[in-house]
């Protein structure tokens, strides 16, 4: 830490006062110095899509064992060089499938992890609005994998809208229980490959849009890699009403 910010960390024990050298985990910036100073180290790594990071968690992507084993090399390089340290308990190399930030990742594809779909489907139906915000941020992280997701959640975000009375009805219901089948029904998602070709199908109504990102894979046939979706605001949809 900078001396003059050292002082903002002081505490005070039967011992006497003492202040951080180093940034401690509970400080408000500490994620973020963090994650910009990890940034800062693998700066030419990530220019060159050899590693994805976020905080102290840190993918090198391979498209074989070579290429992983030379990969790996250059990052244990950077470490060093910078005093990094790792944790070789919390490490795993050479794998084909992992799971990463609540995503199972293998051969080419994406998926929910299992404790996160595990999480989706025992959540209780809700009963404020509170909990009704925390289930669709807990389905919202995954709506990429859901075909039209905001459509589906509608009636369940509109819950959310200022001076809304709370009333979990049967569109609500319908609602939340479709979202917990399709996240239980392990969606998966190709990941993107640089160069491949793209197809982009699109949907429009008065309620929503949504979109579809296809790729064409090694089997010459075009798989999902995106699904996107909004619902429109009133004001929108009274314009659609004009044109249509």
């Amino acid at each position: 830490m900078e001396e003059d910010s050292k002082k903002f960390t002081s505490f005070v024990t039967h011992d006497g006062q003492y202040e951080f050298n180093k940034v401690p985990f509970d400080l408000c910036n500490s994620p973020s110095i963090c994650q910009r100073f990890i940034n800062h180290v693998f700066r030419d790594l990530l220019k060159e899509s050899i590693v994805i990071i976020y905080m102290d968690d840190i993918i090198i992507a391979s498209i074989d064992e070579l290429h992983g084993l030379k990969s790996l090399s250059r990052v244990l390089q950077t470490a060093s060089e910078y005093g990094l340290e790792l944790n070789l308990k919390k490490c795993n190399f050479l794998k084909s499938k992992i799971e990463f930030l609540g995503y199972i990742i293998e051969n080419g594809k994406i998926s929910p992890s299992l404790d996160k779909t595990v999480a989706v489907q025992n959540f209780p139906e809700p009963k404020s609005v509170k909990q009704v915000q925390s289930f669709l941020g807990l389905t919202g992280y995954f709506r990429k994998f859901i075909k039209n997701y905001a459509l589906v959640a509608k009636p369940l975000s509109d819950l959310l809208r200022d001076n809304t009375e709370f009333y979990f009805g049967p569109e609500q219901k319908s609602a939340f229980q479709t979202l917990k089948q399709k996240l239980s029904e392990n969606p998966l998602l190709h990941i993107f490959k640089q160069g491949a070709k793209l197809e982009l199908h699109t949907d429009a109504s008065k309620f929503g849009y949504g979109a579809i990102l296809f790729q064409q894979s090694d089997d010459n046939k075009f798989h999902p890699i995106h699904y996107m979706s909004k619902k429109t605001s009133p004001p929108r949809r009274e314009i659609f009403k004009l044109r249509t």
